[in-house]
């Protein structure tokens, strides 16, 4: 059997040399691969392995193989839902520190630890958390002066 193009991923340049099945069905072709869930982690593998950035295909393939919303990944990253999509369509560059970050917690997922994710995450809400704080401020002599923050 010649390898089989893959394009269920997304990805344009994957090909299986076994774990196909194909049959006939009454409404025509069908095609089984085995461990789906297997091919999609050993894919993931390699794309966060290679020494090149990732195109905006590969870097939607590992955000979507995270499970991770445009919006959710973005907070993860600082950026808007808008960059993510400008980023994945190819309009805008990858911002290389978005993509590393993403590299690690795919590998991260990969090895059943979240230490990086829930390390992101805490840091998120405590920016949230700082900048939903108010600022008090009190004007003396015509000079304002800082008087710090309201809980």
């Amino acid at each position: 059997m010649k390898p089989y193009h893959y394009q269920g991923c997304g990805l344009p340049n994957v090909y299986l040399t076994n774990g196909v099945k194909e049959s006939k069905t009454q409404y025509g072709p069908s095609i089984t691969i085995d461990d789906i869930e297997g091919l999609h982690g050993v894919i993931a593998d390699q794309l966060v392995l290679k020494t090149s950035g990732l195109s905006p295909l590969e870097f939607r393939y590992l955000r979507s193989y995270l499970e991770f919303s445009q919006k959710r990944l973005g907070e993860m990253v600082g950026t808007s839902d808008q960059s993510i999509a400008n980023w994945e369509k190819g309009n805008t560059p990858i911002v290389r520190a978005a993509e590393t970050l993403l590299r690690m917690l795919v590998r991260e997922h990969r090895g059943g630890n979240v230490d990086v994710r829930q390390f992101v995450e805490r840091i998120n809400e405590d920016d949230r958390q700082e900048r939903l704080q108010a600022l008090t401020f009190k004007q003396s002599k015509k000079t304002w002066r800082f008087e710090g923050q309201a809980a």
